[in-house]
Order: C-alpha cells, then sequence, then structure tokens
C-alpha cells in the first residue's frame, strides 16, 4: 500500500488542490500542524483532511483531473507516489479514507493507480464515477454512478465489480455483495 509510510514512499509532494471548501475543514500536514482548510490550497502526500458536522471540501488531483467531492463528518489522508520519467511518468494515488463519505470522479487511469482504501476494503479504480460511504464498525458501501470499479474485501480478499446503476457492500465480517 502507498501510505505504509507517509514520509519514505512518496516520490511527489504536490498531488491536490481545493477547488471548493465549505464550513469547518481542516489539514494536518506532515509537521503535524493542523490549520483551516482554504480554497486554492495545494495539497502535499500524506496530508489528512478532516471535516466537520457543516462542512464540505472538493478536490482535484494535478495529473488528470480527478475529482474528490468529500462530505461532512469524512476524514481522509491523501497520498501520491511517481513512478517513471518524462512522458512515462504517472502519479498512482491512494485515498485512505477512515470514516465517511465521498464521492470520486476518476478520469481513465492511462497510468498510475487510484485506490480508495478504507479500514474493510480497497477500490481500484480506473475511470468511474461512484459514491463511497465508509463505516469502521459495519463497513462500506459503494454506489456506481457511471464506469465500473473493483472492490477487494480486506477481511476475506472476496472481490466484486460494481458499476452504474449498482450498490455494492463490503462489510467487517468478511463479506461482500452486488
Amino acid at each position: 500500500l502507498l501510505l505504509a509510510s507517509a514520509t519514505a514512499t512518496y516520490g511527489i509532494d504536490k498531488v491536490a488542490f481545493t477547488t471548493k471548501v465549505n464550513g469547518r475543514v481542516t489539514v494536518t500536514n506532515a509537521q503535524n500542524q493542523t490549520i483551516p482548510l482554504k480554497r486554492g490550497a495545494t495539497l502535499n502526500a500524506g496530508e489528512k483532511i478532516a471535516t466537520g458536522s457543516d462542512g464540505t471540501v472538493v478536490i482535484m488531483f494535478i495529473d488528470d483531473k480527478s475529482i474528490l467531492r468529500i462530505q461532512k463528518n469524512t476524514t481522509l489522508t491523501v497520498g501520491g507516489e511517481t513512478s517513471g520519467q518524462g512522458a512515462n511518468r504517472a502519479l498512482s494515488k491512494q485515498i485512505d479514507l477512515q470514516f465517511g463519505k465521498l464521492r470520486a470522479q476518476v478520469a481513465e487511469q492511462r497510468r498510475g493507480e487510484f485506490q480508495i482504501v478504507t479500514p474493510t476494503s480497497v477500490a481500484s479504480v480506473k475511470g468511474t464515477d461512484f459514491w463511497t460511504t465508509s463505516d469502521p464498525v459495519i463497513g462500506d458501501v459503494f454506489l456506481g454512478v457511471s464506469g465500473m470499479v473493483e472492490i477487494e474485501n480486506l477481511i476475506s480478499g472476496g472481490v466484486i465489480e460494481v458499476g452504474g446503476g449498482q450498490v455494492g457492500t463490503s462489510n467487517t465480517d468478511g463479506e461482500t455483495s452486488v
């Protein structure tokens, strides 16, 4: 996993920036300083975003303009690692979603990967639009808007694919269903 070490595994600092911030939203940086997150702020690999009960934030990734719409009462860490050089340079992105709800509108990944990791699941995305809600007690729910997302349950290893108009679940007891 990309986020195994927040300081050692990141080959790039800047991975995204905020396009919209409403209500109480904070970011915790590599120096463990927590500050209010503002519109237009640059996000570096390893930074943790937390939204309050009235907070929402939209972030855009710098390489492919993929968007995350982070909802209220959500905590996640933004990750990114580069590989290759020049025209072969790729940014692999990983969102470590501790809990909460977000919408991922992911551009087709020609180079690199895009993953959303929760305490229960890993969602591998190639280019899709979906909602996910993560609760560390009961598990995850994925609602496909368009495209396809592959979900692996970390407890059982079970894998499901969720497409547009489908709902998939990945529970803390290892069960998955579409």
